[in-house]
């Protein structure tokens, strides 16, 4: 049974951290380029500059899930820690 509560908390945390990337590789740049290309539309007279509170909500909501997987990565670790019984925030 341990061996099986480590395992999923391996898996876990593997899936958190990827998560994680993804959201700041992949989503975090997108929505930069969004709000840059908003902002560029805006001051060249091509879009409202509501298009350029849309793109900076976007690059909210994608900071704040951000952090969200942040935690859900150090909530995994502990799970880890605690799976292996070591203390979470321990000495490694």
């Amino acid at each position: 049974e341990v061996r099986v509560e480590v395992r999923v908390a391996i898996e876990r945390l593997a899936e958190a951290r990827a998560v994680l990337t993804l959201y700041e590789q992949r989503m975090l740049p997108a929505v930069r380029a969004q709000v840059d290309a908003a902002l560029a539309g805006f001051i060249t007279d091509r879009n409202e500059f509501q298009a350029v509170i849309a793109a900076e909500r976007g690059l909210r909501r994608v900071t704040l899930e951000i952090e969200r997987a942040r935690a859900d990565v150090y909530r995994r670790i502990a799970e880890l820690d605690r799976s292996i019984g070591r203390i979470p925030g321990g000495a490694r």
